[in-house]
């Protein structure tokens, strides 16, 4: 077991970086999803995430969907997105199953297969929702 840590990705702010490492447990989980959140309620602005599981085995004492759940009650998406890097299958099944359950998180949920990739993808939505907030 290693465990998960949650850190600012940038100096804005506006990215939280929360790598995975080996297999956690829930309770490291739970820690984790306080850490965001009170990362989260830091700021005003909406706040990205980048999950990093290339180095993560799929945590097999965790309740996948109720885990999802307990993300969604506790951190907001404040119109924000969440880039999930290096997925194993497990994790990529539950979102899916997730996705089709909760009517918020389709479009908010994205894969990629480095940082770097979800880097780029979180750009691109904040360029389109400024050039939105522009039109309004």
């Amino acid at each position: 077991m290693m465990g998960i840590t949650v850190k600012w990705d940038d100096d804005s702010q506006t990215i939280i970086y929360i790598q995975c490492i080996g297999e956690w447990t829930e309770q490291e989980g739970l820690r984790a999803v306080d850490e965001i959140a009170r990362l989260i309620d830091s700021v005003a602005h909406p706040v990205y995430g980048i999950n990093d599981f290339r180095d993560s085995e799929a945590p097999l004492s965790v309740n996948g969907l109720k885990f999802v759940q307990i993300l969604r009650k506790r951190i907001p998406l404040r119109d924000s997105l969440i880039v999930m890097v290096g997925a194993q299958p497990f994790v990529v099944r539950v979102m899916d199953i997730a996705k089709r359950i909760y009517k918020d998180i389709p479009g908010r949920m994205l894969f990629a297969q480095t940082p770097e990739e979800a880097r780029a993808l979180i750009a691109q939505h904040q360029t389109a929702k400024k050039e939105l907030d522009k039109q309004a």
